[in-house]
């Protein structure tokens, strides 16, 4: 091989290796995209220690993880309020959160976090009902520290529309 040969093969050679480097530079300085980081539900501002009066159709629920109360007799009032009287036992050893959900699991409305001890009385829906609906009120628990869910608690019900 000439000298000329052999010049054409060692810049090729430094090219690719050329474009190899640059790759693992711009690799290692591109930004990565970001992880998609857990944001825990806000808290329930309305949330009342406590026990709340006696309530038409109000039953408690125990699971293998908490016990809880709600109202099955729901009837929407004030364009789209709904009292459901959320109530997490006193000896919970867990965060409580209601999604009130359409048969297709659209969320209708929801109550934020409460803690052992308090209810949330009322949940006002994304947008009033204009017939009857029947629903699922659906109680998500959360471990307090890392809000792994501890489990959830299904009921169906309806939402009379006056």
């Amino acid at each position: 091989m000439s000298k000329k040969q052999w010049l054409i093969i060692i810049l090729l050679l430094l090219v690719v290796a050329a474009v190899f480097a640059a790759a693992l530079i711009i690799k290692q300085h591109k930004k990565e995209e970001p992880v998609d980081v857990f944001v825990p539900p806000a808290v329930d501002e309305t949330a009342v220690k406590g026990d709340h009066e006696a309530v038409d159709g109000f039953r408690t629920f125990k699971t293998e993880n908490f016990t809880v109360g709600v109202c099955g007799k729901l009837t929407q009032y004030d364009n789209g309020k709904i009292d459901v009287y959320l109530t997490s036992d006193a000896d919970n050893k867990v965060l409580l959160k209601l999604l009130v959900w359409d048969e297709k699991e659209n969320t209708l409305g929801e109550s934020g976090v409460i803690n052992p001890g308090e209810y949330v009385k009322t949940v006002t829906l994304n947008k009033p009902l204009t017939g009857n609906e029947n629903v699922s009120l659906r109680v998500i628990s959360y471990d307090p520290e890392t809000y792994y869910s501890m489990g959830v608690l299904s009921v169906k019900t309806e939402i009379e529309v006056p």
